[in-house]
């Protein structure tokens, strides 16, 4: 039991409470009282908590070389600074994050493509796994090589925790396939999903996967090039059989960008309910939010806003990276600045992170959650 504001309130009442929090915001609720305290250190609360709070809370923005800035667009999430700290350690590439789970390797000194293994990390609780690397894996930078993990414990009880990590690369330089792993925590063991699974002529960005929330499907934007005369499209990926299905964006998501060119965009972000969301940038730095309903069976497109840089009152210069956070939140970077902007304010209104070291134009999502890695 709990007493709040001279209220009495039963434990389990408590535990409900923090399950929908950030794990940052949950820690602190555990000084609050002794019943938030005990109902939040047990695993069966880790495992809730992070099926609950599973809303994205932040980015990882990536350079080249594999090393990042952190950037939290909830107020109310955060990482503890020796947990940032040792990811910014080392000779660490991060390479992707899901529900909470940030997965990394480390780098030989001089050798990008040489690594031992992956780690599996939890920022939240300070928890390491080691994974192999799959047999014939080459990781030459974060840009030709994706992960994703698919958790197939979201329905499941208490105690169980299963999940998949699959990786993925261009089978060499300008491929129009790639190849596809698969590492299951149950099985402990890496398989070959697909060794020429057809990814179209465009250049995929495999550094920012999206994985479907209706089934083992993990959706990849192309490039906008002007080298090709196709035109931009989105790949989904069936992990279960290795297949691919090439998926055009309709007309009027090209049409409404007007321009196009070599500094155009397209990235794709995990949206609300389910939804996929895709952002187009133009060459003139106005910005096209799309929300995908259904994407695993009618895709019904829906155009959620626009918006450009001039309206935020900022001058238009080039793009560098892209993203968005739980479908309402247009996170971009130009040069050395971050630029956070929500659908959901007055279009003026934009927060400026300066002085970011280098440009960072590969992002990943951030849940701030309690995920075990670990297989029990």
């Amino acid at each position: 039991m709990a007493s709040i504001g001279g209220r009495v309130v039963p434990g389990d009442v408590c535990s409900e409470i923090l399950l929908w929090l950030p794990a940052k915001e949950a820690l602190r609720g555990r000084s609050i009282c002794r019943a938030f305290d005990v109902s939040s250190h047990d695993r069966t609360f880790f495992l809730w908590q992070s099926r609950r709070a599973r809303d994205d809370s932040g980015l990882f923005l990536r350079r080249h070389d594999g090393r990042f800035e952190m950037v939290f667009t909830d107020a109310c999430a955060g990482m503890p600074p020796e947990s940032l700290q040792f990811l910014k350690g080392g000779n660490k590439r991060i390479l992707g994050s899901h529900g909470g789970i940030v997965i990394f390797d480390t780098m030989p000194a001089g050798d990008p493509s040489s690594t031992s293994g992956f780690c599996l990390y939890n920022p939240v609780q300070g928890e390491l796994r080691h994974i192999p690397r799959p047999d014939g894996a080459s990781i030459l930078s974060v840009r030709t090589f994706g992960v994703a993990i698919l958790f197939a414990d979201d329905d499941a009880g208490d105690h169980v925790h299963r999940y998949d990590v699959v990786c993925m690369t261009p089978t060499s330089e300008w491929s129009s396939n790639m190849v596809c792993w698969l590492y299951s925590s149950k099985e402990e063991a890496w398989m070959l999903i697909g060794d020429n699974i057809y990814v179209g002529p465009r250049n995929i960005k495999f550094h920012s996967p999206v994985v479907s929330s209706h089934g083992r499907v993990i959706y990849l934007a192309s490039d906008c090039g002007r080298y090709q005369k196709q035109e931009p499209y989105i790949v989904a990926v069936d992990i279960d059989t290795g297949t691919s299905k090439i998926l055009p964006l309709t007309e009027k998501v090209l049409a409404t960008d007007g321009t196009s060119g070599d500094l155009e965009q397209i990235e794709i972000a995990a949206g609300e309910c389910g939804a996929l969301s895709v952002v187009h940038c133009n060459s003139a730095s106005e910005f096209t939010v799309w929300e995908v309903k259904d994407p695993d069976m009618s895709w019904v497109w829906e155009q959620r806003g626009r918006v450009s840089m001039a309206a935020m009152g900022l001058q238009p210069r080039p793009v560098h990276g892209v993203s968005l956070v739980n479908g309402d939140v247009l996170v971009f970077t130009v040069n050395e600045d971050v630029y956070v902007h929500s659908l959901k304010d007055e279009v003026g209104q934009v927060k400026v992170i300066k002085g970011q070291e280098g440009c960072c134009p590969y992002m990943c999502a951030y849940a701030n959650t309690f995920r075990p890695c670990e297989d029990r």
